[in-house]
C-alpha cells in the first residue's frame, strides 16, 4: 500500500508533537516552569519553524545565486586568460624578430 503524502504530513505531525511534549516535559522538570502544549501553541511552533525554513530558504537561493554569478565570472575570466595566452603566443615570432631588429640597430649604433 503506498503512503499519500497527507498521511505523511500527519505521521511527521504527530511525531513532532511527541517530541515536543518530551522536550516541554524536561524542561519542565529542570526549570519548573510549566509549558503546555496546546494546539495553538503546537500550530505557533509550526509557524515559526515554517518561517524560518522559508528565511533559510531564501537565504541560500541568494548564497546560489551569488555562488553561480562568481562560478560564471571565474569561467568568463579563463577564457579571456585562454585568449589573451592565443595571441601572445601568435605574437611570440613578431616579438622575437623585433628585438632582433633592435640589438642590430643598437650595435650600429654603437
Amino acid at each position: 500500500m503506498a503512503i499519500t503524502q497527507p498521511e505523511e504530513v500527519v505521521k511527521h505531525a504527530l511525531r513532532m508533537h511527541i517530541d515536543i511534549s518530551k522536550v516541554i516535559q524536561q524542561f519542565t522538570s529542570e526549570t519548573g516552569l510549566e509549558i503546555k502544549l496546546t494546539p495553538i501553541t503546537f500550530t505557533n511552533l509550526l509557524e515559526t519553524f515554517r518561517e524560518i525554513h522559508d528565511s533559510r530558504g531564501k537565504l541560500y537561493t541568494q548564497l546560489k545565486r551569488k555562488y553561480d554569478i562568481a562560478l560564471n565570472k571565474l569561467s568568463d575570466t579563463e577564457e579571456k586568460i585562454a585568449d589573451v595566452q592565443n595571441e601572445m603566443e601568435l605574437k611570440a615570432p613578431e616579438l622575437v624578430k623585433s628585438q632582433h631588429e633592435i640589438e642590430d640597430i643598437l650595435f650600429e649604433l654603437d
